[in-house]
């Protein structure tokens, strides 16, 4: 996974601005996003250094 993945909204990310009827994110999709997350953190963090 790269942070390319992080360029599309996943259902979970829409379902939490407009609520719906999206099933909740199972261990293995909870796992995935957080990792996710913590990439796209560390890339900004990363990038954000490089202006201080």
């Amino acid at each position: 996974m790269s942070l390319k993945d992080a360029a599309v909204p996943t259902p979970y990310g829409i379902d939490i601005r407009y609520p719906g009827d999206q099933p909740e994110p199972n261990q293995e999709e909870t796992r995935e996003a957080i990792g996710l997350a913590w990439r796209v953190r560390d890339a900004v963090m990363g990038r954000v250094g490089e202006f201080q």
